[in-house]
């Protein structure tokens, strides 16, 4: 292990550009990389925030950092590590600080904690804002801790002090990993490096790599946010709440508090920010509110006839809901064609979250594509395959997902046995997948799946697969490694046909080019891969592009 290795934890705060500098290190990742350094992360969006859990069944804030976010630290091995999750903002236990603390200092010599300030009447004005992006209640922490109250700045309460008085936070933070490893910034765009959070973060941290500008989180206007608001106030169901969000004009305004609402608010942390100021030597907040603008106004008030509109779109709703019901076969039909590990869209994970989608599953255990073509082929799985497209001409979308029997096992026993060069097996493979994929793209939008990473590492397992597969002599690390390249062949070749194509090899691919731990079968007699783990898989990256195909949204 690397010498006096450094460890930033990017902690928020919450609307202080998190997500901007997030994506901005995930871009960047491969450059960091290059120079020793590396982000952590594990998600489409580089969030850390989505391996942090925040409330508990009643939907109150109990925050618990998951054991996936610790494995993210546990197995980095660059020299410099970054990870940012806002979430971690939210923690008032010294317990769950201290797991942190523990993990951390078990990989890291050094480790210092990163956190961007706002004003709390701006911090608060903001991140009730992002509290209307909901449909109900508790869905996100905003809407835990700033609420629905008809005022554009939350109710004083336990959550909202706890959040807010940055004295109390940061001495936790500071008790466990002490003051010195605290880098304490003010968010203000005015003050930032080049106004931008991006290039104030990158000079802080002294990232070796310039910086990848980001900007996201536009806000809910005026008019929606206040309508939900309203709505959920009113304990409205959250069907509702979207139909009338969807459907309210937007007027392009931000909700603003009046001068005299800020101030009164703020008045509640000038106390925790002084001592915060001099406790750490800094000069935060030092540009306050605008007294010369005292009678600025709020503009959170909707008229009557306002709301008059919102209470009919919400009746609305019951009239559209009887024009959904005449049209419940609008359901998108997608047919899936593969080997056994086609299955997992039969999964219950998957059918509970796209209930608008019939998967027509069309799974032939052994099929191969090196056999695919050869009369005497024991599973016929072409021809199967053919007999299923005809019977299903009407599909919205085709989905492939072949290749694990060839790549695992037939290409090696090819070449062991039949004295077959590797290179012309994985060409005769290759040779085959995309014929039929070429085939097939004038019946419907096609969709490829990469080809499943080898699990089975040795055969001294018996399992039938293992059994079979036993016969042939190729490491584990030779099998990754065709089946990384059989991979790497087909999506540039989807790429040249405008197939799309789903790479699930870099969120599936862990330490020493092996499968990551979480994607194993519980069950070791079976060499699929695990169903719970492989569907979110799925659902985060293959139906989002399948999504938008069909119902073109």
């Amino acid at each position: 292990m690397n010498k006096n290795r450094v460890l930033y934890i990017h902690i928020g705060m919450h609307k202080t550009g998190s997500s901007s500098i997030q994506i901005s290190l995930k871009k960047n990742n491969q450059n960091l990389l290059a120079k020793d350094w590396e982000f952590l992360y594990c998600t489409k969006n580089g969030n850390g925030s989505d391996l942090i859990d925040f409330k508990d069944s009643s939907g109150n804030l109990d925050v618990n950092i998951t054991d996936k976010f610790f494995d993210l630290i546990s197995n980095s091995n660059k020299q410099s590590c970054i990870i940012s999750a806002e979430h971690l903002f939210l923690i008032t236990d010294d317990s769950i600080v201290n797991e942190l603390r523990k993990v951390a200092y078990n990989s890291f010599e050094k480790v210092y904690i990163v956190v961007y300030l706002r004003r709390q009447d701006k911090i608060a004005l903001s991140f009730k804002n992002q509290a209307a992006r909901v449909q109900t209640a508790n869905q996100l922490p905003s809407s835990i801790i700033m609420g629905h109250e008809a005022s554009p700045l939350p109710i004083l309460n336990k959550d909202v002090l706890d959040y807010l008085s940055y004295y109390s936070k940061m001495e936790l933070w500071s008790r466990v990993f002490g003051q010195d490893n605290l880098i304490i910034k003010e968010y203000e765009r005015n003050e930032l490096e080049n106004h931008d959070i991006c290039c104030d973060f990158y000079k802080t941290l002294n990232i070796p790599v310039d910086p990848i500008k980001v900007n996201t989180n536009s806000s809910v206007s005026r008019n929606k946010a206040v309508a939900t608001h309203f709505l959920i106030r009113n304990n409205f169901t959250s069907s509702v709440v979207k139909f009338v969000k969807d459907h309210i004009n937007d007027d392009g305004v931000k909700v603003k508090s009046s001068t005299l609402e800020s101030l009164g608010f703020y008045n509640n942390f000038r106390e925790s920010n002084t001592a915060l100021n001099k406790k750490y030597n800094l000069n935060l907040f030092s540009n306050e509110l605008d007294l010369n603008d005292i009678d600025r106004l709020g503009n959170h008030e909707l008229t009557e006839k306002d709301y008059t509109n919102i209470i009919n779109l919400a009746i609305n709703y019951r009239d559209h809901m009887n024009d959904n019901k005449k049209n419940k076969s609008d359901k998108k039909n997608v047919l899936v064609l593969g080997d056994s590990h086609a299955r997992i869209f039969n999964s219950k994970f998957i059918k509970n979250r796209t209930r608008k989608i019939n998967w027509n599953v069309c799974s032939v255990s052994g099929a191969t594509l090196s056999g695919l073509n050869n009369p005497n082929s024991v599973t016929k799985a072409l021809d199967k395959f053919k007999n299923t497209i005809a019977r299903n001409l009407h599909s919205d979308a085709l989905v492939f997902l072949l290749g694990e029997v060839d790549v695992g096992f037939v290409i090696w026993y090819r070449a062991q046995y039949n004295n077959i060069n590797i290179q012309d097996a994985l060409k005769k493979a290759v040779s085959n997948y995309k014929a039929l994929l070429l085939s097939s793209i004038e019946t419907a939008p096609v969709f490829v799946i990469s080809t499943p990473l080898p699990t089975i590492f040795d055969y001294e397992i018996a399992s039938d697969v293992a059994k079979e597969r036993s016969k042939v002599t190729s490491s584990y690390n030779d099998r990754i490694n065709l089946t990384l390249k059989f991979n790497k062949i087909i999506k540039g070749f989807c790429a040249e046909h405008g197939i799309c194509y789903i790479d699930l090899d870099r969120c599936s691919l862990g330490d020493n080019n092996q499968i990551k731990a979480s994607l194993l079968n519980p069950n070791k007699l079976d060499h699929h891969y695990n169903e719970e783990a492989y569907s979110s898989l799925i659902l985060e990256y293959c139906l989002p592009p399948i999504r938008k195909q069909i119902f073109e949204v």
